[in-house]
């Protein structure tokens, strides 16, 4: 995975479901069985600074309809903005472990979820720069999140109607 932002939000093999236990919002995505588990209960410890994840280290709060997620915590061995359609690397620019991404989750309206997320790296960047785009919509009725190693023969057609086949 990039460090981020998480450009594999928009793809058409890639669903997610996003559910909220109390003190959390779990995002659980069908591609690669990638998964975030998002503290949102003010009470959980953040990690210490020494321990450094692919990721990083996320701790939301909900700010109105929008979900902020601070995300530190990050190992350097990861790109900012790569894996772009699996393009890879290629897309990406590296960074230091004082990577700190903020994640905005904006609710638009009842079927649509926009995501920002402003970087800062004072080792790398002369100063914070910022990405936006719509990430989500609601998914058609009947879809569901299939096992990402039993995805080839699904008909992804028939599930969102689609009429040029192939």
């Amino acid at each position: 995975l990039p460090a981020g932002p998480r450009f594999g939000f928009a793809s058409r093999y890639n669903g997610w479901q996003v559910m909220q236990p109390p003190g959390y919002v779990i995002i659980l995505q069908e591609h690669n069985h990638n998964y975030r588990v998002i503290p949102i209960d003010s009470k959980a410890a953040p990690l210490g600074k020494g321990i450094q994840l692919w990721a990083g280290d996320s701790r939301g709060r909900w700010e109105g309809n929008t979900l902020v997620v601070e995300v530190t915590n990050f190992t350097d061995k990861t790109w900012v903005i790569g894996e772009i359609a699996g393009e890879g690397m290629s897309v990406g620019t590296f960074h230091s472990p004082a990577l700190k991404m903020t994640e905005r989750f904006i609710m638009r309206d009842g079927d649509n979820i926009d995501y920002e997320a402003t970087i800062e790296d004072p080792n790398v960047y002369t100063r914070p720069w910022k990405v936006a785009y719509g990430i989500w919509e609601r998914a058609p009725k009947g879809y569901e999140n299939f096992e990402f190693a039993c995805h080839e023969g699904n008909r992804w057609d028939e599930l969102v109607g689609a009429t040029d086949k192939k």
